[in-house]
């Protein structure tokens, strides 16, 4: 008398042939996958003469159920290569995803640093044209220093008075500016005793 835990039953019968043709659907290529298909429904047409729990049954189970379990066995394998292949790939698209990031970047910077050295060009460009076309002319660089010597030394003779204001624009006080901020005592050393301290005198008068 067969044991209940070896009975076969028609419905484990189907569940088995079910799950063989789903395994054979596993099969990457059409035609191995139409051979194999083929194959398991001619297996199963062959043994469904058989006697239900004989051992002939039970041996053909017993074959299919391992043939299964193979089958699914190289599909895990295959599947697990595919996925490492796929992460491989994955990680090298995103390799060379942040090597071109990278050379963009590195464009961006050396553009950049381009765009930054010819606007420092066109603002150096600018910068001369300004001091050139804007910059006071020799004349009216003694007309300004004149016309504040005569405001700060009024009685001054005309050949000091020319001396002076030569004198100071070509020591760079050719400026307002520069005559009332940076001017020193030791800065009047080409004047006259009398004239440098009556200038010093007027000049702090007016700072004051």
């Amino acid at each position: 008398m067969q044991s209940h835990a070896n009975e076969i039953t028609r419905q484990t019968i189907l569940h088995l042939y079910k799950r063989c043709l789903k395994s054979a659907n596993r099969i990457p290529s059409i035609e191995q996958r139409l051979m194999y298909q083929e194959y398991v429904q001619e297996g199963f047409r062959r043994k469904r003469d058989l006697w239900a729990n004989t051992p002939q049954a039970l041996a053909a189970i017993s074959d299919a159920q391992e043939q299964l379990e193979r089958m699914n066995y190289y599909h895990s394998i295959r599947e697990m290569k595919r996925e490492e292949e796929r992460k491989k790939n994955q990680s090298h698209f995103i390799e060379q995803q942040e090597t071109a990031w990278g050379e963009n970047q590195t464009k961006e910077e050396e553009t950049s640093e381009t765009e930054n050295q010819m606007y420092n060009e066109e603002q150096k460009i600018e910068k001369s044209s300004h001091t050139t076309f804007c910059a006071p002319s020799e004349k009216e660089k003694f007309n300004i220093v004149s016309k504040w010597l005569t405001s700060t030394l009024p009685h001054l003779h005309n050949d000091d008075h020319i001396v002076y204001t030569k004198f100071f624009i070509q020591d760079g006080f050719d400026s307002i500016a520069m005559l009332e901020e940076e001017l020193m005592e030791e800065d009047l050393s080409f004047m006259k005793k009398a004239h440098r301290r009556a200038l010093l005198k007027n000049k702090n008068k007016g700072t004051h």
